[in-house]
Parts: C-alpha cells; sequence; structure tokens
C-alpha cells in the first residue's frame, strides 16, 4: 500500500519543479493541489480496505489467537495512519520540487513521531 505514494511524491516533485523553472507558479500550484488530492483519495481507499479487512488479515498469517487479537485491534489505527503518511509523503515530494527541503524536514519528523506514538501505546496495551 505504501507503494503509491512513493510514484505520486516523484511525480509531484518533478512536475512541480518544472513548472516553477518554466515560470508558472499558478501551474505549480495546481500540481501540488492535484497531487495532494490524489494521494489522500488513494491513501483513504487504502485505509478503508484495510480497516475493512483487519478481522481477516491477521488469519492469513498465522492461527495464534494472542497474535490474531493484538492484530485485529492494531490495524484500524494503522490503517487510519496511512493517510497522514501518504499525504505526507507526497507533499514532502512537492516541497522537494519548490527547492525547500530545510522547510520539509520539520512536519516529516512531526508526522513521524505522531505516527509512531499512537502505534507504540496500541502495542503496548495488547501485552
Amino acid at each position: 500500500m505504501h507503494e503509491h505514494w512513493c510514484g505520486v511524491a516523484g511525480a509531484a516533485s518533478v512536475r512541480v519543479s518544472n513548472e516553477l523553472g518554466a515560470g508558472r507558479p499558478a501551474a505549480a500550484r495546481l500540481a501540488a493541489q492535484s497531487a495532494a488530492v490524489l494521494a489522500l483519495t488513494l491513501m483513504a481507499g487504502c485505509a478503508v480496505l484495510l480497516a475493512s479487512l483487519h478481522r481477516v488479515l491477521p488469519l492469513i498469517i498465522t492461527s495464534d489467537p494472542a497474535v490474531v487479537e493484538g492484530t485485529q485491534r492494531v490495524v484500524p489505527i494503522v490503517a487510519y495512519m496511512l493517510i497522514g503518511d501518504g499525504v505526507n509523503a507526497v507533499l514532502a515530494g512537492v516541497v522537494r520540487g519548490c527547492g525547500q527541503q530545510a522547510k520539509g524536514v520539520h512536519p516529516c519528523i512531526t508526522m513521524l513521531s505522531s505516527d509512531s506514538s499512537p502505534l507504540q501505546h496500541a502495542s503496548a496495551a495488547s501485552c
């Protein structure tokens, strides 16, 4: 599921940088907005799919009841976090395309820490 946003991030970076280099900031803004909407749509679809299959997916991998139960509790949280993670990655591509990588570091670190904290809390609660 994470592969979707990688291509969108790269395409957004190239498209925004090309438009800015050509002196068309309005087209660059449209490219950035289109990439963000595409990422939101893709990742929301993946999150809905993952959340709807959260009871079935662990059974494909294991039959241990404790692992299945813990996974069933954590998967909806991960599904919800996928949306923010995908949009964050695509917007980081847009920032790269603008040549502002130094400014894009702080939101990426914030998103990484906000993603990992709830997951660690949910994992610890299931133990």
